[in-house]
């Protein structure tokens, strides 16, 4: 009787904790994307993942909503990109319904780089499940290496003609991000974390506010609709999922 009642004890509290959760299926995992109760400001704390985000994640922004380097070059590329843009013009009502609520102050400093970081983990978690660089196997948990990440990915693509780079995973060759239109202003060089933070921004302000482009229909995978495609759409999950852009 006893081990009975442990049993269901443990059931339902197994499916309360998984019951709100949005889910990006794919292959043989599932990458979990957890509900908006959750209070953290670091992507890495809204999604359940084979890999261990954490170290990479508060480079843009910790749980308690400090910037890291990479947060603080996310800051700096915004504010040298535009901030009317990014402040008024950029829609995401269907993303983030309570963005409007926000100060600027919170916009800028802590919702921008949870943004980004979103961006730069659901690459890589896309690139993971498409099992194009993926590391281990099973259910085990893996510290995501950037370095081991980042270096693997430029020799898996090498003998490709159309070759991405970064974290937010740029075209590689000037003379390609000239012929797609990429705005030369910002995307002249990408060799630092900071020139590619200000190429995205200026590739967003581009594509999302003077073109109007929605952003699940833009350039980076894992912000478009998941549709068919493993790992697609989990960094706009995991946007939806920032404390504040649940409707009120």
């Amino acid at each position: 009787m006893i081990h009975t009642i442990l049993f269901i004890f443990t059931f339902l509290s197994f499916t309360y904790l998984y019951a709100d959760d949005a889910t990006v299926s794919g292959g043989t995992d599932e990458v979990y994307v957890q509900d908006t109760k959750a209070v953290s400001l670091s992507p890495a704390d809204h999604i359940m993942s084979r890999f261990d985000y954490t170290d990479l994640a508060n480079r843009f922004i910790d749980p308690k909503g400090n910037l890291g380097d990479y947060g603080q070059s996310v800051v700096a590329a915004i504010q040298r990109v535009g901030m009317d843009c990014f402040m008024n013009k950029l829609d995401l009502s269907q993303m983030c319904p309570g963005f409007s609520k926000m100060s600027e102050a919170d916009k800028l400093n802590k919702f921008y780089p949870y943004f980004f970081g979103a961006i730069a983990i659901g690459e890589a978690e896309y690139q993971f499940r498409r099992g194009g660089n993926a590391v281990g196997g099973g259910r085990k948990r893996h510290a995501f290496d950037e370095k081991h990440y980042l270096e693997s990915d430029e020799k898996y693509q090498q003998n490709t003609p159309y070759r991405l780079t970064g974290l937010f995973r740029l075209e590689k060759a000037k003379s390609v991000r000239r012929g797609n239109g990429r705005p030369k202003s910002f995307c002249e060089t990408i060799d630092s974390f900071q020139e590619q933070a200000t190429c995205t921004a200026g590739m967003i302000s581009q594509l999302h506010c003077s073109r109007s482009v929605p952003l699940n229909r833009g350039y980076w995978i894992s912000l478009r609709d998941s549709g068919q495609r493993p790992g697609a759409g989990v960094a706009s999950k995991m946007i939806q999922s920032y404390p504040g852009c649940k409707a009120q």
